[in-house]
């Protein structure tokens, strides 16, 4: 993909206005921007066009047989609406601002650490941004899950004179090397809220006003659809009333998420086959790596069936960094894709110690529970997802019925490809953002 690029320097140490919940006296009160990259409309268009294309290629034998339809998509993309009539319609002086942040924040056992993102800006004589678009992005590959070391596609958003934030997940960018806690909605829900108050300071520090009617709205699929959702939890429960006036929340959207883990849980365990373990198995790795001081003295091995380990399963798992390739890799030479043959039988017992540690602690990483969303929430899903099962779709479309402010389940058309139901869904993020008019598109 596209290098890191230093160009021009903006080296800003100053006192947030944020100050993360419950971090220590120890941790730093300061932030860092640096201006990374200047970019004119034509750069953009071409960058994210071929960051987009090159991702869509590189996955091309997993996307079959919706792979025409992304390739369709992603012309689409950069044909119509936003770069073919954003430009005329603006004036020739459009260009954007791509800022690395770095910002304090805890480690998932509760140590003080930077996390970083990035921040696109968009910029025209006489034009305020309009929206702030919190972009989350997977974390299972290094490319994508890195936007602060490369020029993401998510920020082709820009060209609709959004302000682009995208955070690393703990485990890439300013953490890269350490372990990240992929099935920890709460712990990452609360770094991407940070990183989005960062945005803020961000905007005033360099002097961008945004219009008077701006506001904010967030996306995510997968494990990162439930992090949107534990985002928008995190704001309406854990912010003061003058944070969330600053954000202005309008929408959340939400693809294929995991919002009830210990439900995910369940499905997996009693499942007759796992025609993808390797997200099973990167679920289960990111559990310990969130929670793992709070598991002691369990580890890891202790929930795999012993021909699991013996098939080498725990030293990929117990690796520091793992992508999902390398569990693919390993899954070649599995033991059949029987939960039974791959998971220890303490965890099929309910009654053991070791399953109802786990079970207490997945539910506090529940982000479907014990609130009703205040702003907007539309959900995607496949109904024969092969990875997260339609059913924590359907539940939290129940919960949160009573609020009257979550969609109709919009149903993404791919069927059976939870990898191309991503791309689906980021691509018409991108090309159709407002959440009324997704419904003729899914």
């Amino acid at each position: 993909m596209f290098p890191f690029v230093s160009c021009v320097k903006e080296q800003l140490d100053t006192p947030a206005l944020y100050r993360p919940n419950s971090v220590s006296d120890t941790t730093a009160t300061t932030y860092s921007i640096e201006l990374i990259r200047v970019l004119s409309h034509e750069q953009l268009v071409k960058e994210s066009s071929a960051t987009v294309s090159g991702l869509v290629g590189e996955y091309a034998s997993s996307l079959d047989p919706y792979q025409l339809e992304i390739d369709d998509l992603v012309y689409k993309l950069f044909n119509t609406r936003k770069y073919a009539l954003c430009k005329d319609s603006v004036g020739a002086d459009l260009h954007y601002k791509l800022y690395s942040i770095k910002y304090p924040g805890l480690t998932p056992d509760g140590r003080p650490t930077m996390l970083s993102g990035r921040v696109v800006v968009p910029y025209s004589k006489g034009r305020r941004p309009e929206r702030i678009v919190l972009f989350n992005l997977p974390p299972f590959d290094v490319k994508i899950s890195t936007p602060s070391q490369f020029t993401p596609p998510e920020s082709i958003l820009a060209a609709d004179n959004a302000v682009c934030v995208l955070p690393d997940y703990y485990g890439f960018g300013a953490t890269a090397g350490e372990p990240m806690p992929y099935i920890g909605n709460t712990y990452n829900a609360k770094c991407g809220v940070d990183m989005l108050l960062s945005a803020f300071d961000l905007l005033k520090d360099i002097g961008v006003e945004l219009a008077p009617t701006y506001y904010t709205w967030m996306v995510g699929y997968s494990l990162s659809g439930a992090i949107t959702l534990a985002e928008q939890r995190h704001i309406e429960t854990q912010l003061t009333d003058a944070q969330q006036r600053m954000i202005r929340l309008k929408w959340s959207l939400c693809g294929a998420g995991p919002y009830n883990p210990e439900l995910f849980l369940t499905h997996v365990l009693n499942a007759d086959t796992l025609t993808d373990m390797s997200y099973v198995l990167l679920a289960l790795q990111g559990f310990f790596n969130a929670h793992g001081h709070e598991m002691v003295p369990y580890t890891i091995a202790d929930v795999l069936s012993p021909e699991a380990i013996s098939n080498g399963y725990l030293d990929i798992l117990s690796s520091t960094l793992v992508s999902n390739a390398q569990v693919q890799d390993m899954l070649q030479n599995n033991v059949g894709g029987n939960p039974r043959c791959i998971f220890s039988p303490q965890l099929y017992d309910t009654t053991s110690a070791l399953s109802r540690r786990i079970r207490q602690l997945l539910a506090l990483d529940c982000c479907n529970r014990n609130w009703q969303p205040k702003s907007k929430v539309a959900l995607f899903h496949d109904v024969k997802d092969e990875v997260v099962p339609y059913c924590l779709t359907e539940e939290t479309h129940r919960l949160f019925s009573e609020s009257h402010n979550v969609s109709d389940i919009h149903h993404i058309k791919v069927i059976h490809n939870h990898l191309a139901g991503g791309f689906y869904f980021y691509l018409q993020s991108c090309l159709i953002p407002e959440p009324q008019l997704y419904k003729s598109y899914f």
